[in-house]
């Protein structure tokens, strides 16, 4: 049974985004980030969010659109 019939294009997701690094890298450095902000205890939601815009810019990233390719493709 082929499913080549079933494929579908390209899938976008938003995420931060930095030249030559894949979104699993960029998930990585995330995650350093929150790590980062959990250690120092910032209490308010709105603050942490403030921190990890900061912590991820400092190392490049910005807000974008990665093009995923789909399933089998």
């Amino acid at each position: 049974m082929s499913l080549a019939g079933c494929a579908t294009g390209p899938i976008y997701q938003d995420y931060w985004k930095k030249d030559g690094i894949s979104m699993d890298q960029a998930r990585t450095a995330e995650a350093s980030c929150q790590y980062d902000i959990g250690m120092a205890r910032f209490a308010d939601a709105s603050e942490r969010q403030q921190m990890l815009q900061a912590c991820m810019m400092k190392d490049g990233y910005r807000w974008g659109t990665y093009t995923l390719t789909s399933p089998g493709n």
